[in-house]
């Protein structure tokens, strides 16, 4: 990443480190990078201010004087504060260090975006730390067929429990977070933010939650659009039980089903188990489903808001009073992962001003 904004952005200043080592080959990489580009390491730790005009840095992790030598329990974990906007982020800080910020921060910690502990992972974002912490936004940056199973099931179940608007790079990809007058949130791809819906879409997901349109228990029918980076993108039929699209891993779909096949889904008690062939369905039928989402077809989702508005998520506004300055009065930027700016984490970009830095 240091290597990507020296080279295709506009560099970065400081590299603010907690000064525990690792031997994997990923921190030898960054090393040698922070090397490469005579870029300065600052140790930091709790309590302090880091002096960024504009914007309220503050120090949370790793815990002041020696705390050992565990990596995850010294992660660097910072609060962004943009005119009343909080912006949590964590790293790869686990239970144990949350639990820690919590006694000794817990006043402060509360945020309106938080970027998921680890991942996902099942050893971030505890209960008491999610309660304490008590985002409006969740970010998760993982990958969609992670290797570790990232987002863990726990951890989503938990934000649903917290009304948590989510979005995961897996599905959503970069998330942009505009802060000018209120803050509105637009994902590159447009899917659900419901954490229920994004446990369903996991790979290795056993239950897929009944798509918007189906109440209760029945049958609802779709064609096959495409199957690609490792999912099916079904379109519904007219009249068959569904308004939306839906998308799921493809070895849920029946032995023999590829593009333009006709499947259909029976929902029980909430929850689908899985997908059988619906050689009942018409050729007709799919004409008209093609028919409707071609704006979908180019396989840009963003192509479909025109054609079906309803596919987006809504857009987060906070309260009156919790306004940004303009671009005029401030350059400050807080991004994440690809844009030219102040901070660096992954799968959001904050920006100041009415047009997001691209």
């Amino acid at each position: 990443m240091i290597e990507q904004f020296e080279t295709e952005h506009d560099g970065i200043g400081f590299v603010y480190d907690s000064g525990v080592s690792h031997t994997t080959q990923t921190y030898e990489d960054y090393i040698d990078a922070v090397e490469t580009y005579g870029k300065d390491l600052l140790l930091v730790e709790e309590g302090e201010q880091l002096p960024v005009a504009g914007v309220d840095v503050f120090v949370l992790n790793p815990a002041a004087g020696d705390s050992g030598d565990d990596i995850d329990y010294n992660c660097v974990a910072l609060q962004v504060e943009y005119d009343g906007v909080t912006h949590l982020m964590t790293g790869d800080a686990g239970s144990d260090a949350e639990q820690r910020m919590v006694s000794e921060w817990g006043t402060r910690l509360p945020s309106d975006i938080y970027q998921v502990g680890h991942h996902g992972s099942s050893t971030s974002s505890s209960e008491l730390f999610v309660e304490t912490v008590d985002p409006n936004i969740g970010v998760v940056s993982s990958a969609y067929d992670s290797q570790f199973g990232h987002p863990d099931d726990e951890v989503l179940v938990r934000f649903d429990e917290f009304d948590i608007e989510t979005y995961w790079t897996g599905v959503h990809e970069e998330t942009t977070a505009t802060v000018d007058g209120t803050v509105t949130t637009e994902p590159d791809i447009a899917f659900s933010t419901d954490p229920l819906e994004l446990l369903a879409e996991k790979p290795d997901s056993e239950v897929m939650r009944v798509p918007a349109g189906i109440d209760g228990s029945g049958t609802s029918r779709f064609v096959v659009d495409r199957v690609e980076d490792g999912r099916a993108v079904l379109l519904p039929l007219a009249g068959g039980g569904s308004d939306r699209r839906v998308a799921v891993a493809p070895e849920r779909l029946p032995d023999g089903a590829g593009e333009r096949s006709i499947v259909s889904m029976t929902v029980e008690r909430g929850g689908l188990r899985g997908i059988e062939s619906d050689t009942a369905a018409t050729d007709e039928r799919t004409a008209v489903a093609t028919e409707d989402w071609r704006g979908c077809r180019d396989h840009s989702p963003r192509s479909a808001e025109s054609v079906v508005p309803r596919l987006l998520p809504p857009r987060r506004t906070w309260p009156d009073g919790q306004t940004s300055t303009t671009a005029a009065e401030t350059e400050t930027k807080m991004t994440i992962p690809n844009t030219s700016t102040t901070f660096v984490t992954m799968g959001m970009v904050v920006s100041s001003g009415s047009t997001p830095t691209r």
